[in-house]
């Protein structure tokens, strides 16, 4: 059986909770792009990026537990639902929230379901397998920097490349993102007409994705 939510696509509410702390409460079938263009006018931040975030819908990145490149930094979506209404198999709606902190070493699961957490994490990621999710409340973030830019790091041997990771990891900084361009990626990366003739003897790359106010503060975090 397929349902289709693309009708239930409203953005109900963004706003504070009275904690003061930023949330928005949406219909599965909304949009996630168009989410996060709504949350960002109102100098707002909601992190989970699937690479799919301009077709893909709020629910269904609940039902994955979506990641993203940001997950580096911010967590997958897991981190971010405090909310949810969903209908169980024998019909009746249920309202599901989230009692306390998530921890951290709990954040990420990747087969099965999530039987480390609460009621509410047994749904997310569950695929669709134990309801149909209505409507979502999700956490937001303020206060972070508005831009973001890309810094390529060649490796001429992929052992060093790999030995570079837990090193970057370990800073003080974290970055937002950290891709590696290697095998195969690498074959397209160099063939590109804008990539510079130094960079096309390299093995592989690391991609760090990181973010900062104004060009003063950008200086400050490449050193």
């Amino acid at each position: 059986l397929a349902l289709s939510l693309g009708l239930k696509n409203k953005i109900i509410d963004i706003g504070l909770n009275t904690q003061g702390e930023p949330f928005a409460k949406v219909e599965a079938g909304v949009n996630l792009g168009e989410l996060k263009k709504e949350v960002e006018k109102l100098r707002f931040f909601y992190p989970p990026d699937p690479t799919s975030y301009q077709e893909v819908q709020v629910g269904a990145t609940v039902a994955t537990n979506a990641t993203g490149a940001d997950t580096f930094k911010y967590g997958p979506t897991r981190r971010y639902v405090q909310e949810m209404d969903v209908f169980c198999v024998d019909g009746r709606m249920r309202h599901l929230s989230r009692a306390r902190k998530l921890p951290r070493s709990l954040i990420k699961n990747t087969a099965g379901y999530f039987l480390g957490g609460e009621e509410i994490d047994e749904v997310i990621g569950s695929e669709g397998t134990l309801c149909l999710i209505e409507s979502v409340t999700l956490k937001l973030l303020k206060g972070v920097k508005p831009h973001v830019f890309l810094l390529m790091l060649p490796f001429s041997d992929f052992e060093k490349c790999l030995k570079a990771v837990p090193l970057i990891e370990q800073l003080e900084h974290k970055p937002r993102a950290l891709e590696l361009v290697g095998p195969g990626a690498i074959d397209y990366f160099v063939r590109c007409p804008s990539c510079p003739a130094e960079l096309k003897s390299e093995k592989c790359f690391l991609m760090i994705k990181d973010e900062y106010v104004d060009e003063t503060d950008f200086d400050s975090t490449l050193t």
